[in-house]
């Protein structure tokens, strides 16, 4: 399953993604976006901000 490049606005309920920092999450809900910082819930049930100024990768099935 190989990583791939997204935009913010493709990120939604269940994807797996890496940060440009090292991060891997989950994502458990998406709570919306303000400008260029996406907001989400992760699996632990903790707030994270996502700006578009970082590399986002995300965990494809195919």
């Amino acid at each position: 399953m190989p990583w791939k490049p997204v935009a913010l606005n493709n990120l939604k309920k269940g994807d797996t993604v890496r940060l440009e920092g090292g991060a891997t999450i989950r994502i458990r809900r998406v709570i919306g976006q303000r400008g260029s910082v996406l907001d989400v819930i992760n699996d632990e049930g903790l707030p994270v901000e996502i700006r578009d100024t970082e590399a986002v990768v995300r965990l494809e099935d195919k």
